[in-house]
Formats: C-alpha cells, sequence, structure tokens
C-alpha cells in the first residue's frame, strides 16, 4: 500500500490573515487538521526552526506571523500536484492559539504550531442572553450568529416554536448552548470557515464518495452492536403552560428515516430479531409543546440508531471528505459495506503522503 501513497504528490497552501505563506509552507514537515461534526475543528502544523546568528532569533518561533496572543486568523488547503482544480474549499479556518518549540539535544530545533476553528470565538462567557418571540430554535441560532460576528451557513428549522422567552445565563457559552440545543433535536452544530451551521441530518442529501477495500481504503475497522438501539421512545414532560396536562410524544422506527436502499434500519432489525421490541420511557422532561416533544423523542430515537455501527478507517488523502460527508465503503462483506455518516475527518500530512483517518457510524445493514 505504501508504493500506492507515492505516486500522489500534495500541495499544502497556507495563509495568514489573507495572504499566502509560501515560506511558511516549504518549513512544513508534518501537519494534521482535525475536522470535527460535533465539536471543536483543529489543526497542528510542524515546521523545522532555524537560528540567525546574527540576531540571535528564531525564523518562526520569534517571527510575529505565528503570535497566538494576535489573534491571526489561518487558513490551510490540501490539493494535488496533478489536480486541474487547485486547491478547494479550505479544510480549515481559524485562530493561531499556542506555539510549542522543541530543541532537542542535536538535530534541528522544531516549533509546532495549533488553533482552533472559528466555534471558538463562541467559548467565552459574559452577560445573560434572552431571546423573546422567536418563530422557531433556529431563529436564536442565527441570532447567536449575528451577536458574535460570525456568518450563518446552512441553519435548518426545527419546527418548534420557543416558550415566549428563552434564556442563556452568564455562565452559560454560547457554543455550549447551541450545543445542547442541537443535542436536543438531533442535529449537528459546527463551524465551517467563519460560518455557524445548524444542520438536519435527515434533510442532508449528498452523493456519497467510495472508499473500496484495496484501492483507496487502506483499513476498516467496523464494530456493529445492539446494545443502546431502541425500537421506540417516550417522552412524557410538562410545562408552565399546561401545568396539569403532560405533554406526550412517541417516536417509532419510521420516524427515522433511514432511506439506504437495499438495508433496514437498526430499529427495524431489532424489532423483527430476537431481541423484539426495545423501548425506553422519558418522565418528566423539560418540553414546551407537543412538537417539542416529538421533536425530542425522534432525536433520542435516531441517535441510538445511529450507534448501530461505529469504526474508524484509514484512506488516501481526499480534501473532499468532511465531517458531516457520506462515504461508500465498498469490498467489506455484505454486512458492513454501505453508506457512512463521518463524524471526524484527520488529514495527515507527513513521511507517507497524503492520509486521512475517519470515525463513522451507520444506522442500519
Amino acid at each position: 500500500m505504501a508504493s500506492k501513497l507515492e505516486r500522489y504528490t500534495p500541495n499544502v497552501s497556507i495563509t495568514v490573515e489573507g495572504s499566502r505563506q509560501s515560506e511558511l509552507e516549504r518549513a512544513v514537515v508534518g501537519l494534521f487538521v482535525d475536522d470535527v461534526l460535533e465539536g471543536h475543528s483543529m489543526f497542528s502544523l510542524t515546521l523545522f526552526d532555524e537560528l540567525d546568528e546574527r540576531t540571535l532569533q528564531f525564523k518562526w518561533l520569534d517571527s510575529s506571523l505565528l503570535d497566538p496572543a494576535a489573534g491571526k486568523e489561518i487558513s490551510i488547503s490540501i490539493d494535488y500536484t496533478d489536480s486541474s482544480s487547485g486547491a478547494g474549499e479550505p479544510i480549515f479556518t481559524g485562530y493561531i492559539t499556542a506555539l510549542s518549540p522543541s530543541f532537542p539535544s542535536s538535530g534541528t530545533p522544531s516549533l509546532t504550531v495549533e488553533g482552533y476553528d472559528h466555534s471558538y470565538r463562541l467559548q467565552k462567557t459574559g452577560s445573560q442572553k434572552t431571546f423573546a418571540k422567536m418563530n422557531d430554535y433556529s431563529d436564536i441560532v442565527k441570532k447567536i450568529a449575528i451577536m458574535n460576528s460570525v456568518g450563518i451557513g446552512k441553519v435548518d428549522q426545527t419546527g418548534v416554536k420557543p416558550k415566549d422567552s428563552v434564556i442563556i445565563d452568564a455562565e452559560q457559552s454560547d457554543y455550549i448552548f447551541l450545543r445542547k440545543l442541537a443535542e436536543r433535536f438531533g442535529f449537528y452544530f459546527f463551524m465551517r470557515g467563519k460560518r455557524i451551521h445548524f444542520v438536519d441530518p435527515a434533510r442532508s442529501k449528498q452523493s456519497p464518495i467510495t472508499l473500496k477495500w484495496g484501492k483507496d481504503l487502506i483499513s476498516f475497522s467496523p464494530r456493529m452492536s445492539a446494545v443502546q438501539v431502541v425500537t421506540g421512545v417516550n417522552v412524557t414532560g410538562y410545562s408552565q403552560e399546561r401545568a396539569n396536562e403532560p405533554i406526550k410524544a412517541e417516536a417509532a422506527p419510521g420516524d427515522i428515516g433511514f432511506l439506504e436502499q437495499g438495508a433496514k434500519s437498526a430499529a427495524d432489525l431489532v424489532k423483527s430479531g430476537g431481541l423484539g421490541p426495545v423501548k425506553i420511557n422519558l418522565h418528566s422532561y423539560s418540553v414546551g409543546s407537543d412538537q417539542e416533544a416529538k421533536a425530542v423523542a425522534k432525536a433520542i430515537m435516531i441517535r441510538a440508531n445511529n450507534s448501530f455501527i461505529e469504526g474508524t478507517c484509514e484512506c488516501i488523502g481526499n480534501p473532499a471528505i468532511r465531517a458531516g460527508s457520506d462515504v461508500k465503503i465498498e469490498g467489506a462483506g455484505k454486512r458492513f459495506e454501505g453508506i457512512y455518516r463521518v463524524t471526524k475527518a484527520r488529514h495527515s500530512l507527513g513521511t507517507e503522503g497524503y492520509t486521512m483517518s475517519l470515525n463513522l457510524m451507520r444506522g442500519g445493514a
């Protein structure tokens, strides 16, 4: 497999504050970017450094270009030498946040530069925020983006009207609020470039990228488990507006929306198998309406279903594969072939060329 990797010659493009840094690119000896679906994306860049004997300053360590206190924006792209289209959308855009030099007893000093994506801007706590009379929870997401001076990407509606007043207390960051909100409705919240995305995965239609064992796929290690899969979720809650009347909702396998041709959802497989129906009941859940209770039940059902097959793989680097992408695994046997959602993509550049390691999940077989 190593001989195949040698045929690929990757190019790295780095910009800092919008300016291309060709000299910095030539100093790169190692790079990885963690593109994460539910969390912070980050990068780590290793450079050879050198001491100027006249000024007694290091070329990169003492350069203002990489000062983590300056809040400078960095973008990283990867493409291949024979690519006619050139570098596409950066695989990382964010801030330089840390420097770690290494001074060995012999040999050349090196410097590791690290940083996080623009969700870093949403981490700080501050004053209490109140959102009143919103038509949909997605309106709150857009308001938070504007308040933090970041762009609005794909933001799907939840179909749920919030209660009259939604409060983010001063001790909770906007990032944590959005993570919890996304989890509540089974959405993905992430930053891509400078934009917030708040996406319903059921509405995310895309063409999968094929990874075939022995060709693009270097290794593949899946695990199938029915332990967390459920065939039904019942939610019972109360609200101040309906204090004497419980709010109830139920989610069933039909709510999962698993549409892969020729495969069944994990819930359908479990329901028709020897395990029989497996339902969970949640009482005293904080919900404001029947629609919200239904959305919560459906989200719990889908998350449990997606735990059915989880795994990792290593493949030849492809900048088009991002967290949230779908990949089609081929050549791995009937049970494990199919379409998987990428939850984390690590782009790595080193002595073996450009490779990727992916975290995958699949809600059926």
